[in-house]
């Protein structure tokens, strides 16, 4: 585990390298944590592997989409292959949204001062950069909205009103939408009466 970490604290691993420790890291506390889960026990998070993260999420040295990607953490499809057999998709998705919840508790301030910085008056561009950037903005946001902080989702809710194209809106009400906030419901009603 920790030769992993060190390829992902290496700068100059190469990107696919860094996201594959990614991989490996997040699904191997994800199969823990639901094991933990099951048998009702509470498992911590390598703090190191979370600042990790952050690191690579503010590292403008690197693609935003390889950035994204990296943020992504694997699907609950992907942890119950991983598990094989005798899976339990409800704890497989307490153990993903505990994990989310544990970044967002740790990393958040860092992701906000990221999206910040992604935020711009520019004119939408469909430019492979700018749909990295807004790959980017909008997996931290999603990150940071994990713990419930109110702040975060009035900064989702924000990039919903003030976006100034679809693609920007549906990003923040996509993320709504899967974190069931309660923003969601006035946002739905303004999306579709905008572009039914």
């Amino acid at each position: 585990s920790s030769d992993v970490l060190r390829i992902l604290r290496r700068p100059g691993s190469a990107p696919f390298n860094r996201w594959q420790a990614v991989q490996i890291l997040t699904i191997r506390d994800l199969i823990s944590r639901t094991a933990a889960i099951i048998d009702r026990r509470s498992l911590d998070v390598d703090p190191d592997f979370i600042d990790a993260l952050g690191d690579i999420a503010d590292d403008d040295r690197l693609e935003a989409a390889f950035r994204a990607q990296v943020l992504q953490l694997p699907s609950e499809a992907d942890i119950a292959r991983e598990i094989g057999r005798d899976v339990d998709p409800d704890a497989i998705a307490e153990a993903r949204n505990q994990l989310r919840m544990k970044i967002a508790n740790a990393i958040s301030s860092r992701l906000a001062m990221l999206v910040e910085r992604l935020s711009t008056n520019e004119p939408f561009s469909n430019s492979a950069a700018a749909a990295g950037r807004r790959a980017l903005a909008n997996t931290a946001l999603g990150l940071m909205v994990a713990n419930g902080d109110k702040t975060a989702i009035e900064c989702v809710v924000g990039h919903f009103n003030q976006a100034d194209n679809m693609t920007d809106r549906l990003g923040s009400l996509s993320i709504m939408t899967s974190a069931v906030l309660d923003e969601r419901l006035p946002a739905l009603k303004t999306f579709y009466e905008r572009y039914r």
